[in-house]
Parts: C-alpha cells; structure tokens; sequence
C-alpha cells in the first residue's frame, strides 16, 4: 500500500521513510484497527397483551338501541343533529277517487229518494198507498192505483208531493196525507191534527171493528138486482129498481130492519156475517144471500 506524501503529495512505497520526490521524512500511518464484528444480540420476541373486551351487559327484556344514522344526502336541521331527531319520510299522496265515488252514490241514493216520495209518477199506483183502509168513522176506503171507492163510492185520485186529491162527481178534496207503517193521515192543509185516520186492512194495527161498523156501507148481490146501505143506523133498500128508506139496528150478529112500503111498516130479521169484502145474511127461514161490498 503506497504512501503519500504529507508535503508535496507524491506516492511512495511502502517502507520509504523519506520521500523520494522532496525528501521529506514520511510518517508512517498506524494501522487501523477495525473494530471486531459484534453479532447481532436476537430480542426476545414478546407477544402482544391482549386487551379485554369490554361486553354491555345484557339484561333481561333489554334491546340496545341502534346508533343513529344520517342518510346520505338528507338535509341536516338546523343547528345539527340533535339527539332524538327523527327524519322525515314524507307520506304518499292518497287517491280521492274512492272519495268521490262514495259522493256520487250517496247523491244518487239522495235523487232516487227524492224522486220515490215526491216525483207523483212514481206514488201514483207503486202500491205504497194502494189497499183497504178504515176509517175513525167506520168508512171503509179502497185504494188502488189512482182508483178508489169509499163505502160504494167510485172515486179516483192523484198524489203530488204529500198531496192527495180525490174527485168524485166533479167535486174534490185535497188533503195533506201522512203514511206511517199501517197508519194513513189526512191533513186540512194549515191544520196539525188529522181530520181522518186510516188503519190499513189485514195491517199490525188495525182496530178491532164492531159487527155493526163493519156492516156499514153499500152491498149488492151478485147479479145487481138488489142492494142494502147502511149508515149509522139509516138505511136504504133497493130492488128491481125501487128504493125504500128505512132504519135499522144490531146486536151481536142479529140484523132488524123497519121500512115503510105503501104506508105499512115492515121488518126483516136476519143474522148477518162480515168476511172480507162479503156480507153473508140469512132470514129466518135459514135462507142465506151474499152480498159484495160497493
């Protein structure tokens, strides 16, 4: 290994104690001890404490409750989140067609309504008047689509709104009427009590009738040749076209007639029987004829 000079700088051999260049002596340079090669000292390799993990305790019935979550892109409110903040979903908007619908059937059944008990076309023979009916008076009034007869009597009739008007002979009366179950009303106009009640025949209420309200009116017999009318204790008697005017009484089911013929009282006895429409009498000689109402 060469040495170089400490004044001019030349290289000189090993050993040269002066230089060969400038004869300066060279100091020779002490051996560098190289420190001895320590091996490396391996560490004991130390295993991680493991830490323990904390568990909430779980208690009976106990849910924890989930954390809160913002959804993305949700507008926070203002002044930030504040605990017990729920957000919003708005609710769809709800269908009115099933509104609607039940509007137009409520109205249709308003219509139909109005046009059953005021539009006349409507009462005027549907039945809801048609019937035989008693009266307070003992009259006994049959109704049948614009048609009636009231003890005998051919009548006809119109209804317009809660009006009826009855004609017989170019004369007519209109009441105001009130139909309730089995119950007719006839109304003066102006007037809050009824002027005529009815009872509908074969009805819940229909009152019990005496023999000698149920004979009132006027009967013929099935050919027409003969008839008898009745009215609260007068009475006529027709046949072969001769009418006589007379009295008559009843008990029970017993009939006496007194009337007056080419200036002689005469008197019939008979027992008599009211079904229905048909008045069922029988003299004393067991001879029986039926008459119908009129």
């Amino acid at each position: 290994m060469a040495n170089f000079c400490t004044n001019c700088g030349a290289p000189n051999n090993e050993g040269t104690k002066f230089c060969t260049s400038c004869g300066t002596p060279i100091v020779q340079a002490a051996p560098v001890e190289q420190p001895p090669v320590q091996e490396p000292v391996q560490q004991p390799v130390q295993q991680p404490v493991q830490q323990p993990v904390y568990q909430q305790p779980v208690q009976q019935g106990y849910a924890p409750q989930p954390q809160y979550q913002q959804p993305q892109g949700y507008p926070q409110p203002q002044g930030g989140y504040q605990p017990g903040y729920t957000a919003f979903t708005e609710n769809p908007k709800k269908s009115n067609k099933g509104l609607i619908a039940a509007i137009a059937i409520i109205l249709v059944l308003g219509l139909a309504a109005v046009a059953l008990f005021v539009w006349p076309g409507f009462l005027k023979g549907n039945g809801s008047l048609d019937g035989t009916w008693l009266s307070n008076y003992g009259d006994n009034m049959v109704l049948n689509g614009g048609s009636g007869k009231l003890d005998g009597d051919d009548f006809t009739y119109t209804i317009s709104g809660d009006k009826i008007t009855l004609e017989h002979n170019g004369d007519k009366l209109t009441y105001v009427y009130k139909l309730d179950g089995d119950n007719l009303y006839f109304y003066r106009e102006g007037n809050d009590e009824p002027e005529v009640t009815f009872k509908r025949k074969g009805g819940s209420d229909e009152p019990v009738r005496s023999a000698a309200e149920l004979l009132e009116g006027r009967w013929e017999d099935e050919h027409g040749l003969s008839y008898y009318e009745f009215d609260d204790g007068d009475c006529e008697i027709g046949a072969l076209g001769m009418s006589f005017d007379g009295t008559y009484d009843v008990s029970g089911n017993s009939l006496t007639i007194t009337y007056e013929v080419l200036g002689y009282d005469t008197t019939l006895k008979y027992t008599f029987e009211v079904n229905g429409d048909t008045l069922t009498m029988t003299d004393s000689d067991g001879n029986t004829t039926d008459y119908i109402r009129k």
